[in-house]
Formats: structure tokens, sequence, C-alpha cells
């Protein structure tokens, strides 16, 4: 993940790249407002964070400007300005989240990191027991399409399961189900049917 500081501070400037670097983000400087966006151009980061109080050109008017110009990326403001009214004008003004100063630097990354996921491509989707789920719906297709197999081939073979039955069922001329009556398993009081394919003989 690639991410422009803008930020005035050398000191506080230095800590956070130093420490987002060693938790393997990529990171670009800034310290002037008249060079934030042609850093931000050439940079195109993933997530920005933007101080307000900057020497050359406030932060609020580089965020409007890079708005105008169709720069997307998600902008989180880092200001000593804690207002209310100064949070509501920053995300009027087009940022995507807003933290006060003195902050706490987990928190800090973890907003960034929470910005970047609404926008990074082709993250992979989340698996269940092996399977992909959709992270819209929380489902699972791949489930859903194999609990339909299951159904349709259990119809096809119309196994019934009651007492004292023996059966055997063809699956092509090669392979037969046998399915036998239940019987007690182990260390349970359960009766339960058994049924295997066996292989036919040539």
């Amino acid at each position: 993940m690639k991410l422009l500081l803008v930020e005035d501070n050398l000191a506080m400037q230095t800590t956070l790249q130093r420490t987002f670097q060693r938790r393997g983000m990529q990171v670009v400087t800034c310290d002037d407002g008249n060079r934030a966006l042609d850093r931000w151009r050439a940079s195109v980061p993933d997530v920005v964070v933007l101080d307000l109080n900057l020497p050359g050109q406030d932060g609020l008017h580089v965020l409007a400007a890079a708005r105008a110009e169709g720069l997307a990326a998600p902008v989180l403001i880092l200001t000593a300005r804690g207002a209310v009214g100064d949070r509501i004008l920053g995300l009027n003004t087009g940022a995507d989240d807003y933290l006060p100063k003195p902050f706490d630097l987990d928190e800090l990354e973890a907003r960034i990191r929470a910005l970047a996921r609404r926008v990074l491509p082709d993250a992979a989707p989340p698996e269940f027991c092996g399977m992909r789920v959709d992270a819209g719906s929380g489902s699972a297709p791949a489930a859903a399409s194999a609990a339909r197999d299951f159904r349709k081939a259990s119809r096809r073979m119309n196994v019934s399961y009651g007492d004292g039955y023996d059966r055997t069922h063809r699956r092509g001329p090669s392979c037969q189900l046998a399915v036998g009556a239940p019987r007690e398993n182990a260390g349970s009081s359960r009766r339960e049917p058994w049924c295997r394919w066996h292989r036919l003989s040539a």
C-alpha cells in the first residue's frame, strides 16, 4: 500500500514515515501545501494523510483542488483542529476520515488500512472451509451449488432409509451403491444406515 503523508512537522513526519514503513507501507512525504498536489499526482497514492496547517497553502485548499481535478484517493485529515465545525468542514470538502491531534498511532494505522480496503482492487475474497464467501451477501456460492447437486443426486437414487432394507442402486455400467439396514453405531445408541459404492468387475 502506498501512503502520501502531507505533514509540515518534521519530527512527526519522520516518526510516522519510519513507523509505517516498518509496518509494510510505502510512504511518500511532502511538507508544503504548494507542492502537495504535484506530489499527489506523481505518486498516485492509495491513501493520503493530510495536515491542514501547512505552509504555502492550507490543507483544505489542497483537498478541494484535488477533488476538483478528480483525484479520488481517500483522504484522512490529521490536524490539531479538532472542533466539531472543523471536522464537518473537512468532511464536506472531500475528506473520508478525520482524526484530531493528539492521536493514538495504532488507531491512525487502523483508519488508514480501513480506507485502503475500500479501494484496493483484486482483494481475495474471504474463505470458509475452503470455499470462497461473497463479501456482499455473506453466502458461499460453491457451497450452495454443491448442496443443490447433492439433492439432485439423492432424488435420482431415490434411497429411503427404512428398517430392514438391503438395496443396490446402479451408477452406470461399472458401479453400484449398496445400502444396508441400520447398524448400531459404536459408542452410541443411534442406529445408522450404511452405504458404499462398489466397483463391478468387468
